[in-house]
């Protein structure tokens, strides 16, 4: 009987050691998670692309003010002015498409005694798409003409921006490619792509156009409109980087693109 207590004492002592000699598991749920279930051997690839070009179109606007003691005078006024701008612009080779006319607005100024108004103000702004120089100093050229307009806005824009974003994403794509292809061929393994982790595409000018639009006074100097506010906006605009093109001047797109591939052994 004491032989039989014995042989039970060391054989659970025995296994008392053997469970004490098994790893503690320790760490986080995600760090448990990766020891049991290995993640995948992953590799991201990355690359840039950068493509030049120069803004081709500009986008001016004619704000025209008439006024008149009848609002249907100041209407009137403001509508013959308009015909007559329009008129100008296409004999000057500008085509109708890229002439628009916006709603017009009227505000009446009231004397600062009273309720009637002492004279009727009507606003309307012409907007001119254009895609040569010269048709910049014609607009600018029957503004000046006129009391009752004032050129206050000019805007310039690339109009191929949507194929130069493609081509630079493109041609960041076919670096990352043209990388994987040597990892594969240099290190005998497969990649495969399983998600995009960086796809990054901006347009801003060139040094040397930033340069120029630094040099140029500013539309904030030229203009001090109290009841549009120019003068903010342009101050706005110009301390961000995504700010429009002050001229027909060179632009620079850059896309930056990252892949991340799983690595596999090649059979």
């Amino acid at each position: 009987m004491k032989t039989f207590f014995a042989l039970l004492l060391m054989m659970t002592g025995f296994y008392a050691h053997v469970l004490t000699a098994q790893p503690e598991l320790k760490g986080s749920p995600d760090e448990l998670r990766s020891f049991l279930y290995p993640h995948d051997k992953l590799i991201t690839i990355e690359a840039e692309a950068e493509e030049k070009a120069y803004t081709d179109k500009a986008r001016l606007s004619l704000v025209i003010t008439t006024e008149g003691k009848q609002l249907s005078q100041a209407i009137s006024a403001n509508q013959a002015l308009r015909d007559t701008i329009i008129q100008s612009l296409l004999q000057r080779g500008i085509e109708p498409q890229d002439i628009r006319n916006s709603k017009f607005s009227s505000s009446p100024e009231y004397f600062w005694l009273g309720n009637k108004p002492s004279k009727y103000k009507v606003m309307n702004r012409i907007a001119v798409s254009v895609f040569q120089e010269k048709h910049v100093q014609d607009v600018a050229e029957i503004a000046d003409q006129h009391e009752e307009v004032r050129l206050s806005d000019t805007v310039f824009e690339h109009t191929q921006k949507d194929q130069y974003n493609q081509k630079v994403r493109a041609q960041a794509l076919k670096k990352i490619m043209q990388q994987k292809l040597f990892y594969e061929q240099s290190l005998a393994i497969k990649l495969t792509a399983v998600d995009i982790l960086n796809s990054r595409i901006n347009q801003r000018g060139t040094s040397g156009a930033l340069t120029m639009i630094r040099a140029m006074p500013s539309k904030a100097e030229a203009y001090n409109d109290p009841v549009t506010n120019d003068s903010v906006a342009v101050q706005q605009a110009q301390s961000s980087h995504t700010m429009p093109q002050s001229s027909f001047d060179e632009i620079s797109y850059h896309a930056s693109l990252a892949v991340r591939f799983k690595i596999e052994q090649r059979h």
